[in-house]
């Protein structure tokens, strides 16, 4: 089943028609009965798991918890309709609002087991990727979320059911607080520039489509250090955070030479792996690179990226055939 939209786009937003879930075999992201829910994987601060229904696959999400006691917001996929589901007690047939930067859009779904449900189309995918913060309104209650991370998540969650759920990584530990990079090798480093400057030490590792250069610098962003692209015409160091693309005119170029061996899991890097930055809550960046849109682009994966985090045309993309840079 596929969301139904209205013929006509309101000037507040998409006015989106409701239809019944259950009447048309919709599997519901929420925990229900019989449902068994098993890890898939981590993408910038949001939980991947998959959803089965006695071994059968049957859907994937992304959770997060918002304030530390388990009430989770998702944002999911299953049998061809992408989902929100919050855990509210609502109408099996209910109308509300989802607000997305301060734009409205009706919303509507279903409601079951102490889960409520708001069922989205690709618009509505695409705003929330596109957005910084969101607010679900249903009944009497406005569930409010971080829409940071959501393009990362929302991409591990097409991975995972591309997939059926199979080939998910192991749960991590949680980073250390006491982390502390490990110093500079001795055939790689770092020079403090600024303004698209490039040390004449600067060592390529990558290109545009048309064949311009592209070198790796990591910068402070939002209380971490995170590694992007650099080009003299950027005018800074391009990085990517919470699905968008930044520029932060203070960086630090890479500088020498090293190796680059390929991988496909953020879980799985090559021994020796080369530090690039941090996240604010201190777990580690490493530096990769990865192929997009007839470019190869350098950009940051760790323990909660979901892959090779590059950026192009203003958008952070999570890439999970990539290459990870050793001394």
């Amino acid at each position: 089943m596929r969301l139904i939209i209205a013929g006509a786009v309101l000037a507040a937003g998409l006015c989106v028609s409701t239809a019944n879930a259950q009447s048309f075999g919709v599997t519901n992201i929420g925990s229900l009965p019989g449902n068994a829910n098993r890890y898939y994987g981590e993408a910038r601060g949001w939980e991947v798991a998959a959803g089965y229904d006695r071994g059968y696959f049957e859907y994937c999400y992304a959770a997060r918890d918002r304030d530390g006691n388990g009430d989770d917001i998702r944002i999911g996929y299953g049998s061809g309709q992408w989902q929100i589901a919050v855990p509210v007690d609502s109408r099996p047939d209910w109308y509300g609002q989802l607000d997305i930067d301060g734009r409205t859009i009706g919303a509507s779904g279903t409601a079951a087991q102490g889960w409520t449900y708001a069922w989205i189309g690709l618009p509505e995918l695409d705003a929330l990727r596109g957005g910084s913060h969101a607010v679900l309104r249903i009944g009497p209650y406005d569930i409010d979320f971080s829409l940071s991370g959501v393009t990362a998540a929302t991409l591990l969650v097409q991975e995972c059911v591309d997939r059926e759920g199979r080939g998910g990584g192991r749960r991590q530990p949680p980073p250390s607080a006491n982390y502390t990079p490990p110093p500079p090798s001795a055939g790689l480093g770092w020079a403090d520039q600024s303004g698209g400057a490039i040390d004449r030490e600067a060592m390529p590792v990558g290109h545009e489509a048309n064949g311009e250069t592209l070198y790796a610098c990591t910068a402070a962003f939002n209380d971490g250090n995170h590694p992007g692209k650099l080009r003299p015409a950027f005018g800074g160091c391009v990085i990517g955070y919470g699905g968008r693309e930044y520029t932060v005119r203070q960086y630090s170029t890479l500088l020498g030479q090293g190796r680059w061996i390929a991988t496909s899991s953020q879980y799985q890097l090559p021994e020796g792996a080369y530090d690039g930055g941090n996240e604010a809550n201190d777990s580690p960046l490493y530096l990769c690179r990865a192929p997009f849109n007839g470019g190869l682009h350098p950009g940051k994966v760790g323990p909660s990226t979901g892959g090779c985090n590059v950026t192009y045309g203003g958008v952070e993309h999570t890439i999970y055939q990539f290459e990870v840079l050793v001394p």
